[in-house]
């Protein structure tokens, strides 16, 4: 309950904090990821934050694909989309490959990729969106 209380869902009798614990608890997510999406409208990067969050909830594994054959190729391949700025920009970075591929299942194979981690965090974020519509949350994204 500490950390519900830290994170300003809940008030120190247990209840339910007006909008942002109410809105907490509609998301099913863990709390610190939707206070981490329900705060990111603040800053203009809900888009960011939306893709990250569904990444890590998608929970399907490792986002990538360790090959002992081709350890090389695919350490080679995982540069390409590291961020100086730490693994979660790193994992957007994926993402939006993964999108701009068309979702290719080829492109995941080629790029040494968790297809069904991506698919899944896909499916996540549609769910997520919506129901950050319903709370009528903008999306928006730092880079716009």
């Amino acid at each position: 309950l500490e950390k519900l209380v830290a994170l300003g869902a809940i008030d120190r009798k247990g209840r339910l904090t007006a909008n942002l614990g109410e809105s907490m608890a509609l998301l099913p997510l863990e709390p610190t990821y939707a206070k981490a999406l329900l705060s990111s409208s603040t800053y203009n990067c809900s888009d960011e934050m939306l893709t990250i969050v569904s990444l890590l909830s998608a929970d399907s594994g490792s986002i990538f694909v360790h090959s002992l054959n081709q350890r090389a190729q695919a350490t080679l391949r995982r540069m390409e989309f590291m961020a100086p700025e730490g693994d979660l920009i790193t994992y957007l970075n994926v993402y939006k490959a993964f999108k701009k591929a068309g979702e290719s299942k080829a492109w995941c194979s080629k790029s040494f990729v968790n297809f069904r981690c991506l698919r899944h965090a896909v499916k996540v974020r549609q769910q997520l969106r919506r129901l950050l519509n319903r709370l009528k949350i903008n999306v928006r994204s730092c880079g716009d």
